[in-house]
């Protein structure tokens, strides 16, 4: 009699044992989960994913390729249609909820599989046009790099987009509407690729930032002054806008049949100059739009004339200012610069022609030219940060 309560005790022993290690139990699960939402998650990252059905307490479960040989770790959320935070490690498709009941042994639940997606590169996103809104108004934001079934969202620069969850849906260009309704000032953004549950910040091959504009209006004399007030129609020309500033955006309408509150500036003038092509004659006028602002306000004290082609004595008033003469050692930025629209250039003067930097004007040119007072004088022509810049730049 001892001898076979013995060989009971000692059987009991093992089987407890045993079942400790996961491997078997003659006890299973009264319930599982009969599905797990969402149904794709990224790898390698916390995620909370609900267990659909009744957890008990105790329950352990995680998500294998195989459930052969698997001993789950997650203790699950008591209760029915409980989240539970996972970290699934490998990226997979069909990953098995390898469930085991409190005390009973680990099995394979039936009707349910799972995906894991690679997680976010933080270098997928390329840059982001526009890169300035207005607080509190939807803006499409097209985000180069992006594809099709991602989703984004931007917070504030100081915050961390481990804790911001991407909203945003894009189109096959990397296109959504963007309602970024916060303080104004810097945000970044936060990406997540199609399928996953991650939050990566973009660097990309430059910093990606968006600047987010409080709501204003434009005021109807932002502008005081434009130069030159005369240009010749479908010439690319270079007009300089006195009292634009950063983020200003602008756009010419016929004055006889246009209407600014029936357009959107989106020419960028916020340098101060841009280049305009207007492609009929007639009298123009200003249509301008400040930082913050979502409407279109006309400037007059910005019209503009487009003549035909050929030369008035109204188009060279402009030189007239300057007395005939000009140092050019004043000037920052010359035609080279301005045609070229490089980015160094920061204010503009616009010269068709001449060279050197000790210099006068030449009206008897059209246009008038900047021309060296000494052809002789090796120095003055084409030196570093003259007019010319460099021999290759002269003109």
């Amino acid at each position: 009699m001892m001898t076979s309560k013995r060989a009971l005790f000692v059987f009991q022993l093992f089987h407890v044992v045993f079942a400790e290690t996961g491997q078997t139990s003659t006890k299973t699960a009264a319930s599982a989960p009969t599905g797990v939402e969402p149904a794709s998650v990224s790898a390698g990252v916390p995620v909370e994913i609900k267990l659909k059905g009744t957890v008990n307490a105790g329950d352990k479960a995680d998500f294998f390729a195989d459930c052969a040989g698997k001993i789950p770790g997650t203790v699950l959320t008591q209760g029915t249609d409980a989240v539970t935070v996972f970290t699934v490690r490998n990226a997979g498709k069909d990953l098995k909820l390898c469930y085991a009941a409190a005390g009973g042994e680990v099995q394979a639940v039936a009707g349910i599989g799972l995906t894991a997606v690679d997680p976010t590169p933080a270098t997928k996103v390329e840059s982001i046009t526009p890169k300035t809104v207005t607080a509190g108004v939807p803006t499409k934001i097209t985000l180069t790099g992006a594809v099709a079934g991602s989703k984004a969202i931007f917070i504030p620069k100081t915050n961390a987009c481990k804790s911001a969850k991407p909203n945003v849906n894009l189109d096959d260009k990397g296109s959504g509407t963007f309602n970024v309704d916060g303080a104004q000032g810097q945000y970044k953004l936060c990406y997540q690729a199609p399928g996953g549950t991650d939050s990566a910040e973009q660097v990309g091959t430059q910093i990606i930032s968006l600047m987010v504009f409080k709501a204003t209006s434009t005021k109807p004399d932002v502008i005081t002054g434009i130069s030159p007030s005369i240009i010749t129609v479908n010439v690319p020309t270079m007009l300089t806008l006195s009292g634009a500033a950063a983020g200003d955006k602008a756009i010419f309408v016929n004055a006889a049949t246009g209407d600014c509150a029936k357009v959107t500036p989106e020419k960028d003038v916020g340098a101060g100059h841009a280049m305009f092509t207007i492609p009929s004659t007639g009298t123009y006028t200003l249509c301008y739009k400040v930082p913050g602002a979502s409407d279109s306000v006309a400037q007059p004290a910005a019209t503009l004339t487009v003549k035909a082609p050929g030369v008035t004595k109204e188009m060279i008033n402009q030189w007239h200012s300057k007395n005939g003469e000009l140092d050019c050692t004043a000037l920052s930025q010359v035609a080279h610069c301005a045609v070229s629209s490089k980015g160094e250039c920061d204010t503009t003067f616009m010269i068709t022609s001449g060279s050197g930097y000790k210099c006068a004007w030449d009206e008897n040119v059209w246009p008038p030219a900047c021309v060296p007072k000494s052809l002789s004088d090796s120095t003055s022509i084409c030196k570093t940060g003259s007019c010319g810049g460099a021999p290759s730049q002269c003109w």
